[in-house]
């Protein structure tokens, strides 16, 4: 078989049914009250450079080099937390769900706010409040999407990658992307691992119009949810990893 002929991996959620148990009933079955985001698995980023991602899966813990699937969602946020990461699951003292206006202390505009400065860090190189990329992951073989918040390491190769599929023309939940890890070093020489992600293929048209129908459920739910502190406490997403001090 040639690579042009291979078949692209299907997405269990934008599938019709199997004859088994249509979406509705599985999550009707096992949510009856719904599904919330406090209810998603959340993928962390993996700590001192390490280059695996580490999933749960219906059989246990699994490491995989990179995950693939759709964007539903790649919102900017910031929090910041005034002590250090304890390793218990706070609130960050103030975060904005969108990068722009933060609510708690101090709170207000984040642009001129002088902890999203940089240099305002304790090392006197990074910003004190952390910009990061929160996104909501759709992969192949589940009903359900995952949670990744994306450090300050990672949100210039996001960007950048998000740059090419606009100029492509395509938005990012309308692609096939896979999220690799790649080993990199601060200015302070602390290893860490920054997500890289990479087109795989362009989702065909009645897939677009399952994930557009997919996404009105739950986009509205989940971007609500992250306007509160929870969403972005320090055990989804430590504020002391993956090169906080790294400027781009």
């Amino acid at each position: 078989m040639t690579k042009d002929a291979i078949v692209p991996v299907k997405f269990t959620a934008l599938s019709k049914s199997d004859g088994k148990f249509s979406m509705t009933e599985v999550l009707k079955s096992n949510f009856p009250k719904g599904v919330t985001p406090g209810d998603l698995d959340r993928i962390k980023v993996p700590a001192g450079g390490a280059t695996s991602w580490e999933i749960t899966t219906l059989k246990g813990e699994e490491s995989v080099k990179a995950i693939e699937g759709i964007i539903l969602i790649a919102d900017d946020n910031r929090v910041l937390y005034k002590s250090a990461y304890t390793g218990e699951n706070d609130p960050p003292d103030c975060f904005s769900p969108d990068g722009e206006i933060g609510f708690g202390d101090p709170g207000g505009p984040c642009a001129t706010c002088p902890l999203s400065q940089w240099g305002s860090a304790e090392n006197g190189r990074g910003q004190a409040c952390n910009l990061r990329k929160l996104m909501l992951i759709l992969r192949p073989d589940s009903l359900l999407p995952v949670i990744i918040s994306a450090p300050t390491g990672s949100v210039k190769p996001i960007t950048d990658y998000m740059k090419r599929i606009t100029s492509a023309g395509l938005p990012h939940y309308a692609v096939v992307s896979s999220l690799g890890l790649s080993k990199k070093k601060s200015g302070e020489g602390i290893t860490y691992a920054a997500i890289e992600p990479v087109f795989v293929r362009e989702l065909a048209d009645e897939e677009i119009e399952k994930v557009l129908e997919y996404r009105h459920q739950v986009v509205p739910a989940f971007e609500q949810a992250a306007k509160e502190p929870d969403m972005m406490s320090q055990t989804a997403a430590p504020a002391t990893e993956n090169g906080g001090d790294v400027p781009y």
